[in-house]
């Protein structure tokens, strides 16, 4: 089993991920495989900023029309959006995060593996397995390879 727990300042380079991270794919060297050491690269260094504390997570996601949007087990148990929590409100999302590292503290990578890539908005699409809140949790991000930030963050229900 995969375990990355992500900490420490990012060099900006390949050598940065983990090997067993990056890349995620075995495609020859085409866009869709660049693409996908931006992607694994991005969202490696998120955790990592994330868990080292930093409250500046805006350069890690995309804004404006880029951003798609954000979940967790906590919209689907509600369902419906909080003033806090509205999952297409890029606006919301940096608030969100921060509340949800004090009260879930630190995420470690299980698993990431490349899923898609779109060339007509060359994004990279993700399956990831977390350690959040001392539970596993399934989710997908995808990454805006363009512009090298996050612009899906889904993290489902926690699993025993």
């Amino acid at each position: 089993m995969l375990l990355i727990s992500c900490s420490g300042a990012s060099t900006g380079s390949d050598e940065s991920i983990p090997d067993s991270v990056l890349p995620t794919t075995s495609l020859p060297d085409t866009t869709a495989a660049k693409c996908d050491r931006i992607g694994s690269r991005m969202i490696t260094e998120f955790v990592a900023a994330f868990n080292d504390g930093v409250t500046d997570l805006d350069p890690y996601f995309a804004s404006g029309e880029d951003f798609q949007w954000y979940s967790d087990d906590q919209r689907v148990s509600i369902g419906r959006p909080s003033a806090l929590y509205d999952p297409v409100n890029r606006d919301t999302l940096i608030a969100y995060l921060n509340l949800k590292r004090k009260t879930r503290g630190s995420i470690t990578i299980r698993s990431l593996k490349f899923t898609s890539f779109r060339p007509f908005d060359q994004a990279t699409g993700y399956a990831m397995e977390l350690d959040w809140d001392g539970y596993s949790h399934l989710g997908k991000a995808s990454v805006h390879c363009g512009l090298g930030q996050i612009n899906v963050w889904g993290v489902g229900s926690a699993r025993p």
